[in-house]
């Protein structure tokens, strides 16, 4: 059992960062997703314990898109991490929730420009995200709902 596995936490876990990329570089992590979140804050019940840990009844906000939810991150030796969990938001700007994720050109749909994917054989994901109102540049959408999957090297949306 690793020592991840073996750690116990039980509490409330209060975060408020004004630039995760800063505090990613500060602890010295290898974790290009997620770089592009200018600020990011959330309040949760937290638990850890055998690998997995859990931010339940949770309330986030990523560089201003405001939700709640449920996130858990499971460790597994033999696989990537696995980040899993339900969001769900008032109202959503796609274009800056997923731009905080992913480096996207200007231009979405008029652009030749690759998006960089390596971090896709890193990380597992089951994402589960709603709004009742969501955004897409000049786009406006009601009622959205829509799954993020990222498993051995493919992504599905």
């Amino acid at each position: 059992m690793g020592f991840f596995e073996s750690m116990f936490a039980d509490g409330d876990l209060s975060l408020d960062l004004k630039s995760l990329s800063a505090f990613l570089d500060f602890i010295d992590a290898d974790i290009a997703l997620g770089k592009n979140i200018t600020a990011i804050q959330l309040a949760a019940p937290f638990a850890l314990k055998s690998g997995k840990a859990t931010l339940s009844n949770m309330n986030i906000t990523v560089d201003g898109n405001s939700g709640e939810g449920i996130l858990e991150v499971v460790t597994d030796r033999t696989k990537s991490p696995l980040l899993s969990g339900t969001l769900d938001f008032q109202s959503l700007d796609l274009s800056s929730f997923v731009g905080a994720f992913l480096p996207l050109p200007d231009r979405a749909f008029q652009s030749t420009d690759q998006i960089d994917t390596s971090f896709i054989s890193k990380i597992r994901t089951d994402l589960r995200l709603s709004a009742n109102a969501a955004k897409f540049g000049d786009f406006v959408l009601g009622d959205v709902a829509a799954t993020a999957q990222i498993s051995e090297n493919a992504a599905i949306p």
